[in-house]
């Protein structure tokens, strides 16, 4: 019963509404009382406007406990999920008619109107809560953010179409370029989509991490740079992290358009890959680099159809492991503009406002099945990763569910593979004896190109690059060519001061993955002392690789301000 509870709300998170109800029904077979697969099932209903069948769920629900508010907090809670706060803050009510000591559902409405932008009615309900209940983790941080943070170290400047929260001391600067920046797309995005969102809009930017963490979920530690909640959008501030705030903004004010448009019904896939797309008509360069990554797993056979898009969000092990999914998404949506035109966009937001779902969208805009649009897309985007075959090289994602490795290698102690990749995930954990324990039997008669890369990383990091030479070499004669042993080869000649040899391995390494920045990168170092005109053109190919990585403009900043060249400085 527990697990198929568990497994029908992790269905309805997926909007796998179908399964997600098979799945309920099944628990209520077990126990017809079963408030968790109630709550499902009501949920998935009134996720997909099926006002007849929710109601006769409450009610249902209801007749066996007038007092049932975890009923309405757990139809809300799966509104959230989906951004419908108005509506979850709603069902929450319904909950404290029911039970006027649900303060659980009182602080959930506090959250939602700080989600909606009403800071006074947020916080009047989170105090309330708090007053009741002073042991929720999620109400003491956003009330110690709001009360003794946000007044002492935060302004909130009034404007139109958006106001802004920023720290004091950046608000000088960064309003400078942030407010016509967002105004821009603001003007461009509503002429576009022929729609205007209702405000008011803000954009909050946090200089400390801790400060945007919980201000977003309530709790320290968020691994993205920018959230949209409909009506507001939080970010970190530039001077909070190494990255493209330019590009994080532009992402998250588009979710503002496809949010609002679908009356927030659209699905994720759509809604990411979308904002994707907007980054990179604004700036070709603003684009995902993971063209590697997602080859990988046109070759293994493991990009989702259309349709179930969605769960490589919901079901990834980790961020590396949903790489793949936003890159698809965002060609996905790129596809659907080449081959079918702008317009399609604005006509599947509306049709998802209407409750349809992806499976009714894509044939309503493309004139194709899903079947048929999925063969389609992967015919546009195979000629387009040929670069990326006969290439070997071993992905983040390859080896950072460490658990899944460890129990590959207990249930397979001789696969070699998994043993290569538990030692490149210990190498980077800094467990550089422990990785060289793990295969160091299985490099002396390697049969894993893995165990070949590993231990060529090993001998690197021990600085022995004779012998890291004769592994990543070892790779090469055992027709295991590839991104990573010319770029582990390029390293080491860059390493030993041979100009001639960096520049063969690192040519050889940009063929093999054009998306990548570190070949260019590389090179420049070596060049920048005997070639800095050579030195500054592989910096500037770099820069415009990897646009997240504020090191690299910088030091090509600080080379032509030297040489005062100005119109380069502000380029």
């Amino acid at each position: 019963l527990f697990r198929s509870g568990a497994r029908a709300e992790r269905q309805a998170v997926d909007e796998a509404w179908t399964d997600a109800l098979a799945t309920a029904r099944r628990a209520l077979a077990i126990d017809p009382e079963d408030v968790g697969a109630r709550i499902v099932v009501g949920g998935v209903d009134y996720l997909r406007d099926d006002t007849r069948g929710y109601e006769a769920e409450r009610d249902r629900v209801l007749a066996t406990n007038p007092r049932a508010w975890e009923f309405f907090h757990g139809v809300a809670e799966l509104c959230v999920k989906e951004h419908r706060y108005d509506e979850a803050n709603a069902l929450e009510e319904e909950a404290l008619k029911r039970e006027p000591k649900s303060w659980v559902a009182l602080a959930a409405i506090g959250s939602n109107w700080l989600r909606l932008g009403d800071d006074a009615k947020g916080l009047q309900a989170l105090r309330e809560a708090w007053k009741r209940d002073p042991y929720n983790v999620r109400t003491y941080n956003l009330l110690q953010l709001f009360e003794d943070v946000i007044p002492k170290q935060y302004l909130l400047v009034e404007g139109t179409p958006f106001r802004f929260r920023v720290s004091k001391r950046e608000e000088p600067v960064l309003l400078h370029y942030v407010k016509p920046f967002v105004a821009r797309e603001y003007a461009e995005l509503v002429k576009r989509y022929k729609f205007t969102p209702a405000g008011p809009l803000t954009i909050e930017l946090y200089a400390n991490p801790e400060h945007y963490a919980v201000r977003t979920v309530g709790l320290p530690g968020l691994e993205a740079l920018g959230v949209t909640f409909g009506k507001v959008v939080t970010g970190m501030s530039p001077a909070g992290g190494r990255f493209n705030w330019g590009l994080m903004l532009w992402h998250e004010v588009a979710h503002i358009f496809s949010i609002q448009m679908s009356r927030a019904r659209v699905p994720r896939w759509f809604t990411e890959g979308l904002s994707e797309y907007e980054t990179q008509r604004l700036d070709p360069t603003w684009t995902r680099r993971t063209h590697a990554e997602l080859a990988h797993a046109l070759a293994e056979g493991k990009l989702l159809s259309v349709g179930d898009l969605n769960l490589g969000f919901t079901r990834a092990r980790d961020v590396s492991h949903m790489v793949v999914t936003y890159h698809q998404a965002a060609e996905e949506v790129m596809f659907l503009v080449r081959r079918f035109g702008f317009d399609v966009v604005p006509k599947a937001l509306k049709l998802f406002a209407a409750g349809k779902e992806t499976a009714e969208v894509i044939p309503a805009i493309t004139g194709m099945s899903v079947k048929a649009y999925d063969a389609a897309f992967l015919a546009d985007l195979r000629p387009r990763l040929k670069a990326y075959e006969n290439n070997f090289y071993v992905r983040a994602s390859d080896f950072s569910d460490v658990e899944a490795l460890r129990d590959e290698i207990a249930a397979h102690p001789n696969d070699e593979r998994a043993k290569g990749l538990m030692a490149m995930a210990l190498l980077k954990a800094q467990q550089g004896d422990a990785a060289q324990k793990l295969i160091e039997k299985a490099v002396e008669h390697p049969t894993s190109p893995e165990v070949l890369l590993a231990a060529g990383e090993i001998f690197v990091a021990r600085k022995e690059r004779a012998m890291a030479k004769k592994m990543f070499s070892g790779l090469i004669a055992e027709k295991h060519d590839g991104y990573d042993a010319r770029l582990w080869l390029g390293k080491i000649a860059v390493d030993e001061g041979d100009v001639a040899e960096a520049k063969k391995q690192l040519a050889l390494a940009k063929a093999f993955d054009p998306d990548s920045a570190e070949p260019y990168a590389l090179l420049a170092r070596a060049l920048l002392k005997t070639d800095p005109d050579a030195a500054v053109a592989e910096l500037e190919a770099a820069a415009k690789l990897e646009v997240m990585d504020s090191s690299i403009p910088k030091t090509l900043v600080e080379i032509y301000a030297k040489d005062k060249r100005w119109a380069d400085v502000v380029r």
